[in-house]
């Protein structure tokens, strides 16, 4: 019998991780969070929803990355953390609250960081060719292909930044991911049917 798992996706802007993630979920019948998320984070804390929008997966100033933790004493001597923090500590929160309610799909927002301690978490990180990347964008968004490619630079600079500042791990990096994937030859149905595959090798 197949083990059920929180699987925890990280993923680059145009890889097919979310598609991959919510294949996944339908497959495996549990629950699929990405913005979803978004909203437990808002109704958890006392940020308003626009907020948590407008700093999901990005910091105020998005090229700052290990001096973040040096500010973080500043800010808690002032008791004033900046919307960013506050934003990031809501969505720790509500991801934990569903790990712990049961297997889940969650996407991003430092979730395989966030659960690292947790011994019934698959750590998943997609990737992609930039041409496959830039097509996937074009689709989604009717992008030309320079603005797909300015926005996918752009998505996965705020990422890495957000990621960096929260975890102190590199974004991506293989060392901490159970699988990372290139989706481009394998295409969203072959991906989710590998993770199925290892997830069938736990059991």
């Amino acid at each position: 019998m197949m083990k059920k798992m929180i699987i925890a996706i990280g993923r680059e802007n145009g890889s097919g991780g979310r598609e991959i993630g919510r294949q996944l979920a339908q497959q495996l019948d549990i629950p699929f969070y990405d913005k979803e998320l978004l909203a437990l984070a808002a109704q958890g804390s006392r940020i308003d929803a626009e907020t948590v929008r407008r700093y999901d997966e990005k910091l105020e100033h998005p090229f700052v990355d290990f001096m973040q933790t040096q500010v973080t004493s500043f800010w808690h001597q002032y008791q004033t953390e900046p919307a960013h923090a506050r934003v990031a500590q809501a969505e720790f929160a509500a991801i934990r609250r569903l790990a712990d309610a049961g297997p889940c799909v969650l996407i991003g927002r430092c979730a395989d960081y966030v659960l690292r301690d947790r011994t019934d978490v698959l750590r998943v990180f997609i990737r992609a060719q930039d041409e496959a990347k830039v097509q996937r964008i074009i689709q989604r968004h009717g992008f030309t292909p320079d603005r797909a490619q300015t926005y996918i630079r752009s998505t996965d600079k705020h990422r890495s930044a957000y990621y960096a500042a929260y975890t102190n791990w590199k974004w991506g990096d293989p060392s901490h991911f159970h699988l990372v994937l290139d989706s481009t030859p394998i295409g969203v149905d072959g991906a989710a049917a590998v993770i199925i595959r290892y997830l069938e090798s736990m059991a």
